[in-house]
C-alpha cells in the first residue's frame, strides 16, 4: 500500500517541492495584486463618475492591465529596498521591460525571505491606491473654495 504525500498534490505533477511552493506563492501573489487593481479600477471610475469596468470590455480590460503593470512596476521600485542585509536578489531576467510574470520573481523571493512581506504588501497596496484616488480627482470648483469645502483624504 503506498501513501499519497499530498492530497492537493497532483500525481502527475513532476515539480520539486520548492518549485510547487513557488509555484503557490506566485498565483497568491498575482491573485491579491489583480484583486487589488480591479478594486481600485472600480473607485477610480467611481471618482470620476463613469461606469463600472465590464468584463467583456476591451478597453476595461486594456485599462486594467496597464493598472496591474503600473502597480507591478511602483511595487517592484518600492520592494527592492524590502531586500534584508546579506541577501542578494535572484538572478533572473528582472524586472523592467518584462511582462507580468517576471515581476513575480522578486515578490516570490521576498515572500519567502520577509516574515512580514504580506504586510509590506497591504502597506504598498494601500499608499498606490491613495496616490492614484488623490489623481483622479476633479479639481475644487469655484463654489467649493468659496465655501472652503474640504476633501476627504
Amino acid at each position: 500500500m503506498t501513501f499519497p504525500t499530498s492530497l492537493r498534490r497532483d500525481p502527475g505533477d513532476p515539480r520539486r517541492l520548492l518549485e510547487r511552493i513557488d509555484a503557490q506563492l506566485k498565483e497568491r501573489i498575482e491573485e491579491a495584486c489583480e484583486l487589488f487593481c480591479l478594486d481600485l479600477l472600480v473607485q477610480l471610475r467611481d471618482a470620476r463618475r463613469r461606469p463600472a469596468p465590464q468584463p467583456d470590455n476591451q478597453q476595461d480590460r486594456h485599462e486594467f492591465r496597464q493598472l496591474v503593470q503600473e502597480f507591478m512596476a511602483a511595487l517592484n521600485t518600492e520592494s527592492r529596498g524590502w531586500v534584508p542585509r546579506g541577501h542578494t536578489l535572484p538572478q533572473t531576467k528582472l524586472i523592467e521591460q518584462q511582462p507580468l510574470d517576471e515581476p513575480l520573481e522578486l515578490q516570490v523571493f521576498l515572500a519567502k525571505t520577509l516574515p512580514d512581506y504580506w504586510q509590506r504588501l497591504e502597506q504598498s497596496t494601500q499608499a498606490f491606491s491613495k496616490v492614484r484616488l488623490n489623481e483622479s480627482r476633479p479639481p475644487r470648483n469655484f463654489l467649493d473654495r468659496l465655501l472652503n469645502v474640504k476633501r476627504e483624504e
